[in-house]
C-alpha cells in the first residue's frame, strides 16, 4: 500500500479531527451580514465590531452552514461558529537521558521543563473523515486498534486513546456544487508541485518523531516539514478529491514516509 501511495495515488487519507457536527471555517470567509459597519448607527456598529472580534477565535462552523458556504451562500453562517473544544493545562516533567533512560541532573537546575497538554471538554465527540478505496471492514478494524493504542505523543503512557463510536459513509459533503471554482482542505497538508497556489491559507512547522521500535533507535526524529493548515481555501478550475503528496526522504531510515495529503471538498470561492 505504501509503495502505491509513493507512486502518487494514496490509498487512504485522513482529515483532521473536528468536534461532532462541525467542520473547519474556510479561511478568507466573512459573514456578509456582519461587515456593513458604514450602514449601521454607532451603537449597532459597535455591537457588530465586538461580535466580529469574538468570531476571530472561532475556527469551526456547523455542517449545514458549511454546506451553504460550499454553494456560495456567505450570509448568516457566523451564528453557527464555535472555537476548539479543548482545555489547555501545563505539566512539569523531568528531563530523561536517551542513552541511559534515567533523570538527568544539572547543577544549574535545568532538568525540569513544562509541557502544554490539551484535553477535550466533557461529552465531546470528534468526527474524522476518511477518503479511501480500501474495504470498509478493513478500515474499521484498523481504526479500532489504532484508536485504542493511541494517537500522538505520550501514547505509551495512555494518552491519546479514543474509542470508535461509529463508522458511516458520508454523502452530503461531496455534493455537486454548481460553478465550483475551488476547494477547502480538511487536513493539514503539503502541496504538490502542480497544486493550486492562489487562495487563503496559514502555515505551521511540524517536528515529527518516529514511533515504536524506530522511536527507540538512534535516529528517532523526522525532518521539519512546513504544512498548510486544514481549512485552507484554494482556487481551482478542476477540483479533485484530494491534493498534496506523500513525503519521502524525511528520516535517516529510508522506508519512512509521511502522508501529507488532504481531502478536498468543492467550494464556490469568492472573487
Amino acid at each position: 500500500m505504501l509503495e502505491e501511495s509513493v507512486r502518487g495515488e494514496p490509498r487512504i487519507i485522513f482529515s483532521n479531527a473536528f468536534p461532532g457536527g462541525y467542520l473547519p471555517l474556510p479561511m478568507g470567509t466573512y459573514d456578509q451580514d456582519r461587515q456593513r459597519y458604514s450602514t449601521l448607527d454607532k451603537s449597532a456598529a459597535k455591537q457588530a465590531y465586538q461580535y466580529n472580534k469574538k468570531l476571530k477565535k472561532c475556527t469551526l462552523v456547523g455542517k449545514e452552514a458549511f454546506m451553504d458556504l460550499q454553494r456560495g451562500n456567505r450570509s448568516g453562517f457566523s451564528r453557527y461558529m464555535r472555537s476548539e473544544p479543548v482545555v489547555q493545562a501545563e505539566s512539569v516533567h523531568n528531563l530523561v537521558g536517551r542513552a541511559d533512560g534515567v533523570v538527568s541532573h544539572s547543577d544549574e537546575g535545568g532538568s525540569l521543563f513544562v509541557k502544554n497538554e490539551f484535553f477535550l471538554m466533557d461529552d465531546e465527540c470528534l468526527d474524522v473523515y476518511i477518503l479511501s478505496d480500501l474495504p470498509a471492514e478493513t478500515v474499521t478494524r484498523v481504526l479500532e486498534l489504532m484508536l485504542e493504542l493511541g494517537i500522538g505523543g505520550s501514547k505509551s503512557t495512555g494518552k491519546g486513546s479514543f474509542a470508535l463510536l461509529g463508522f458511516d459513509e458520508e454523502k452530503e459533503l461531496i455534493q455537486d456544487v454548481e460553478n465550483a471554482n475551488g476547494y477547502v482542505a480538511l487536513s493539514n497538508f503539503i502541496p504538490d508541485r502542480e497544486d493550486p497556489t492562489e487562495g487563503w491559507y496559514k502555515t505551521f512547522v511540524k517536528h515529527g518523531k518516529l514511533d515504536r521500535e524506530y522511536a527507540a533507535g538512534r535516529y528517532p526524529f523526522k525532518k521539519a516539514l512546513l504544512y498548510i493548515q486544514a481549512g485552507a481555501m484554494f482556487k481551482s478550475d478542476h477540483v479533485r478529491p484530494w491534493y498534496g503528496r506523500i513525503m519521502t526522504d524525511i528520516s535517516a531510515i529510508p522506508n519512512v514516509v509521511v502522508n501529507a495529503c488532504t481531502i478536498a471538498l468543492p467550494m464556490r470561492v469568492p472573487e
